[in-house]
C-alpha cells in the first residue's frame, strides 16, 4: 500500500491527530498543533526524511517544519492558505480534505499563535529556531 495512503487510513481509523509513514514503520501521536512534528525532530532531525505525513490540521507553523523535515508528501483534513502556498513554493506534494484562510486558535476567536508567529517567515531553518523557542518556555 502506497506509504500516504497507509498514514491517511490510520488517521481516519485511530483518534490519532498525526501520523507519519517512513520505510514501512508507522509513527503516530495524539498531540495537538505542531507539537508531534517538533518533538519528532528534536529527537531525530532526520525522523520525517522522506516519509509520508498525515494530519488533522496543518497551519504555515507546521508546513514550515514538514518542509525542514525533509518530509515528501502530505495529506491534511483542514489545511491554510498560508500553508499550500508555502508548500508550493517548496514543492512539497500535499493533499487535503478542506482549505481555510487561516487556521484558528484554540478559543475560535482568532489565528492559531504558531500559525501568526510565523506569518512573515518564509525560511523554514528560521521557522524552526523561531518555533523550537517558543515552544520552549
Amino acid at each position: 500500500m502506497d506509504c500516504l495512503k497507509r498514514a491517511v487510513r490510520r488517521l481516519n481509523k485511530t483518534d490519532a491527530t498525526f501520523v507519519a509513514v517512513r520505510n514501512g514503520r508507522i509513527m503516530d501521536s495524539h498531540d495537538r498543533g505542531i507539537a508531534p512534528i517538533m518533538a519528532l525532530v528534536l529527537a531525530d532531525t532526520n525522523a520525517l526524511r522522506g516519509a509520508c505525513v498525515a494530519d488533522k490540521v496543518i497551519g504555515k507553523a507546521a508546513a514550515l517544519l514538514l518542509v525542514r523535515a525533509g518530509v515528501e508528501r502530505l495529506f491534511a483534513n483542514t489545511i491554510s492558505e498560508h500553508a499550500m502556498s508555502l508548500l508550493s513554493e517548496y514543492h512539497l506534494t500535499f493533499e487535503f480534505g478542506q482549505s481555510v484562510p487561516y487556521i484558528m486558535n484554540r478559543a475560535g476567536d482568532g489565528m492559531c499563535p504558531m500559525e501568526s508567529l510565523v506569518l512573515e517567515v518564509n525560511d523554514p531553518e528560521e521557522a524552526f529556531r523561531v518555533l523550537r523557542d517558543r515552544t520552549r518556555t
